[in-house]
């Protein structure tokens, strides 16, 4: 498994999640296997998203689709979120 990292600004939360709830069914159907939502502390509309993906390739592709665009639009996305491919190198427990 591959994980994305995206960071990205939200004109309004509930407005984005309510649109990223949505969006569930279309990723999963693209490999999606989870998600980890995080807001910066004292801005709800800062957030990072760390998602868990089958295949980096077929990320990419979704990531770069103009479907993801389209969505991240009507979710009020302001600017152009970051997305990082990342592989997992070693885990440790405390």
């Amino acid at each position: 498994m591959i994980h994305v990292l995206v960071r990205l600004q939200v004109e309004d939360y509930n407005q984005f999640k309510s649109a990223f709830e949505d969006a569930l069914g279309w990723r999963r159907e693209r490999g999606e296997k989870s998600f980890d939502l995080y807001r910066r502390e004292h801005d709800s509309n800062d957030l990072t998203i760390l998602f868990g993906w089958d295949e980096i390739g077929v990320a990419r592709d979704v990531f770069a689709s103009t479907e993801w665009r389209r969505r991240m639009d009507d979710a009020g996305v302001v600017g152009e979120p970051r997305v990082t491919f990342l592989q997992l190198l070693d885990r440790g427990q405390a």
